[in-house]
């Protein structure tokens, strides 16, 4: 979609009071793959399907809102519509228990490369709920930009006693992933910034190094 389109999409969700987190991150790419599959025909849609069109994804969007043929559907989220209809459930976005996710090395979302993303996976493995504040601290060294490797290294080692959790191997990974499933579970119970805690690096520090005891203070 073009600029205004994904705009005007956008905002109609959100007057609908759409989840517009699962619909872009998990309606949009499953109903693609599915009707690229041809899983999802015009018929199951009641519509002429034109994907790159903002007025074809604004009648989605209507459809969810007033549950609506597929609406009906759509509007129990991505996970459960596969379930209603009995199809696409390999092209799902999911990773574990009905919420839509991104940065785990999968799907049309994703943002690391192998094997870096097996931290947030194991995370998303071992976790009861959708773990997402956990896992945008667990990248920041892997995403920040301007960080050397040698920089990133040295984080690593300072944060969680080795450099091997950014190295391209598997070493250390259940080591972050544990550090970052204690952190995770601390800010929420104290109901602190997500995106801001554990503070694992930072731009006013020289060599970006972040503040991990802010939380106590």
């Amino acid at each position: 979609l073009d600029f205004e389109s994904g705009f005007e999409c956008a905002v109609l969700g959100n007057k609908y009071g759409v989840n517009m987190w699962e619909v872009t991150l998990g309606i949009v790419p499953w109903l693609k793959l599915c009707v690229d599959a041809g899983l999802l025909t015009e018929k199951d849609l009641g519509m002429k399907i034109d994907i790159g069109s903002g007025a074809f994804w604004c009648e989605i969007l209507r459809k969810i809102a007033y549950r609506v043929g597929i609406g009906d559907s759509l509007a129990e989220g991505t996970s459960r519509a596969a379930d209603i209809l009995g199809k696409g459930h390999k092209y799902l976005t999911h990773m574990a228990h009905g919420y839509v996710e991104h940065i785990v090395g999968r799907g049309i979302q994703s943002a690391l490369p192998f094997p870096l993303w097996v931290t947030t996976a194991l995370i998303w493995a071992t976790e009861s709920r959708d773990p997402v504040s956990e896992i945008h601290s667990a990248t920041r060294i892997n995403t920040r930009r301007g960080l050397t490797e040698a920089q990133a290294m040295a984080i690593s080692k300072k944060v969680y006693g080795t450099d091997k959790t950014v190295d391209p191997s598997y070493e250390s990974k259940a080591l972050r992933a544990i550090w970052h499933q204690n952190r995770g579970s601390m800010k929420d119970s104290l109901v602190l910034c997500d995106t801001v805690y554990p503070m694992v690096t930072s731009r006013m520090t020289k060599d970006y190094s972040g503040y991990t005891s802010a939380e106590s203070e």
